[in-house]
């Protein structure tokens, strides 16, 4: 098919070259019709350089101005490229984020190539997609009513069996019709030029024709209205959103949106609705708390106070340790509603206001006997709250007094750190690791007592007084080997004789690793024992060591510091050590693997039970047709790509155990890249 000439003129993208423009045939329509679009540049608007069309009825093609960068990315384009190769170097400009170079290389294939209407649409879309990524939207909205206007489009049917055969070459994931792609770009290039109502309309039209994606073109409704300053609509239009939205994170998050332009909007009733179903779906203690102050703040706002302080209080037990129980705390004091005096205090310590955490628990210890069961533990929050507001002598004063008076006291753990602490923070730090070493070898049974060694081994390295941390490290490897921090006392020590040069105590303690705890750091172990041995003369075992690092990780920090040994006289690698740069190594061992998808699928078939798929490649229909696999890719042409990996991501988990399906899968993902 020959082109077909056709008129315009464009504002280009750099203001300075606005005049250099080039005319140029857009091929998407049926050969042999003819007209014109005259497109006349005007000034440009503020994150867009613009173009305004006039009467943009077209029948045969579409005229657009070369990017200024085409020149540049005609230069890159090997003259027996197809059109699919050039559409692929341009997908992998834009997925650099060099979406101008993209244009321009899409522009030049269109200047010169003898392309297919199907196929000049295709590239008319990217190039219209590019624009929006680059926020250009003056320059992507001509481009895009063109498309719209255009009898390829519009005659669907017709077509449909044109598009099909570019869609997989020119790299469409999904196979909804072109129009309904370019609906919703025309939408969003309509939102950045400000015509928020033109963008709403526009979008209610595509949800009209395609209501499964009511989770995402309701939320985009929404966002042009809240840009309208219609925040009672943006709320209809939120809840719409979250009521579509299949999974629990889009609806709680979709209806935290709905709840918070009800609340713009003075609805409190839709509102506090909104706040509701939140709660109906959260589970997490921390995030329900967030919301139940909220929620108090919505009915505060509706005068309805009494039911306020009720969701405040709920704030405050749900998590005393958030933020939001410590500002719910605070509506409450405001208001002189009656509160616990020792939660209080604790609240206060959480959010680290220490003096009114000070005066709460001198208060609750006031008011109560000092047998009272949780005297001790206020005690030693008010030593915490002094602790915090460096007042170190009260502080000390109070950990004392907790220790001697309440010995059996939940929190007696905790307060011999925290007296060590304050010794530390007072300058003493030899009387802090005393602290923690008679705490340890006292309560050997308190779940702290290996932390207290750990501790006090940190603290002797800070004061440069290796063998005083080496002591304590070991008293906690022997002495509580069950510990999680005892093979990072071990591992510590390692490096340690690794940076004095002690070979044969390096050997001793990752090989003891390596023995008692076979899954901690296993190929930093490893490495690690590999040099130990390789500086004593045990060659044969730092190359058994290595070795096997390299067969199974090969392409890991670990795995190409093995190589380096490896490749070397291991008596004298440590010269090279760092020289990561000159490495060369494969991500995989073996010898046949040419990283094809061929040799992927001829590999997994030799594991993977059969069911009669002709590819392990393909989806099985069971999948292939399901809603979330169109949806995102759908989400994916139109570059919504976090949508679309949220989308996806739901997919996965529902198969996430079928190992038949994680390769076609893993295929659908790497497509959103």
């Amino acid at each position: 098919m020959a082109p077909v000439p056709a008129t315009a003129t464009v504002l280009t993208e750099s203001a300075a070259t606005a005049a250099q423009t080039t005319e140029l045939a857009i091929k998407a329509l049926p050969p042999g019709e003819r007209a014109t679009a005259t497109v006349s540049a005007s000034a440009p608007q503020t994150g867009a350089s613009d173009a305004t069309a006039t009467a943009p009825a077209v029948s045969a093609a579409v005229t657009v101005s070369a990017s200024a960068t085409a020149p540049v990315a005609a230069a890159a384009i090997s003259a027996a490229a197809s059109p699919a190769q050039v559409m692929s170097q341009a997908q992998a400009l834009a997925a650099q984020g060099n979406f101008a170079e993209a244009r321009g290389l899409l522009q030049t294939l269109l200047e010169g190539a003898d392309l297919t209407d199907a196929e000049a649409a295709v590239t008319q879309f990217e190039i219209a997609k590019f624009y929006l990524a680059d926020k250009l939207y003056g320059e992507a909205l001509p481009r895009l009513e063109a498309l719209l206007t255009s009898p390829l489009l519009a005659d669907q049917a017709a077509t449909a069996a044109q598009l099909q055969e570019v869609a997989a070459p020119f790299q469409l994931a999904s196979p909804e019709p072109l129009s309904t792609k370019v609906l919703f770009l025309h939408a969003e290039a309509l939102s950045g030029l400000g015509r928020y109502q033109d963008a709403i309309d526009v979008y209610q039209t595509f949800l009209a024709q395609h209501p499964a994606t009511a989770e995402i073109a309701q939320a985009q409704i929404a966002a042009n209205y809240v840009a309208l300053g219609n925040n009672s609509n943006a709320g209809d239009a939120y809840a719409e959103a979250a009521a579509a939205a299949p999974d629990t994170i889009s609806k709680v998050r979709l209806w935290e949106d709905a709840a918070a332009s009800f609340q713009n909007a003075e609805r409190f009733d839709r509102a506090t609705a909104a706040y509701e179903e939140i709660l109906a779906l959260a589970q997490n203690a921390s995030y329900r708390a967030d919301i139940e102050y909220r929620l108090g703040q919505t009915l505060a706002a509706a005068g309805n106070t009494d039911a306020a302080i009720e969701h405040w209080r709920a704030a405050t037990a749900e998590s005393p340790e958030h933020a939001s129980a410590y500002l719910a705390l605070i509506e409450l004091i405001n208001r002189d509603a009656p509160f616990d005096l020792y939660q209080r205090g604790y609240i206060d310590l959480q959010a680290e206001a220490w003096y009114p955490a000070i005066d709460a628990f001198e208060q609750y210890l006031a008011s109560v006997s000092p047998a009272d069961e949780r005297a001790g533990l206020a005690m030693h929050g008010l030593a915490q709250a002094y602790l915090g507001a460096a007042d170190y002598a009260s502080a000390l004063s109070m950990l004392e007094r907790t220790l001697t008076q309440y010995p059996s006291c939940t929190c007696v753990g905790q307060t011999w750190l925290d007296k060590a602490a304050v010794q530390a923070a007072s300058g003493d730090t030899v009387g802090a690791r005393r602290t923690y070493r008679t705490f340890a070898r006292l309560m050997p049974d308190d779940p702290l007592a290996p932390e207290a060694f750990w501790r006090s081994g940190v603290s002797a390295l800070w004061d440069n007084n290796e063998l005083e941390a080496v002591a304590d490290l070991l008293a906690l490897a022997d002495t509580f080997p069950q510990s999680e921090r005892a093979p990072d006392a071990l591992y510590a020590i390692g490096l340690g004789a690794y940076r004095t040069q002690l070979w044969t105590q390096m050997r001793q303690m990752y090989g003891r690793l390596q023995e008692q705890y076979p899954d901690y750091k296993t190929l930093a172990v490893g490495y690690w024992l590999g040099r130990a041995y390789a500086e004593t003369g045990d060659l044969e075992q730092a190359t058994a060591q290595w070795r096997k690092i390299e067969q199974t990780a090969p392409d890991v920090y670990y795995g190409i510091l093995a190589q380096e040994g490896l490749q070397q006289d291991p008596q004298h690698i440590s010269a090279r050590m760092d020289n990561l740069r000159v490495l060369t190594h494969r991500a995989t061992t073996n010898p046949d693997d040419d990283g094809s998808l061929a040799f992927a699928e001829a590999w997994l078939a030799t594991w993977v039970e059969p069911d009669g798929a002709d590819s392990l490649a393909a989806l099985p229909d069971s999948v292939a047709q399901d809603p979330d696999l169109a949806l995102g890719r759908l989400l994916q042409d139109l570059s919504l790509r976090s949508d679309a990996t949220r989308v996806m991501t739901r997919l996965y988990q529902r198969h996430r155990d079928e190992p038949r399906l994680l390769f076609p899968l893993m295929l659908e993902f790497e497509r959103l890249q």
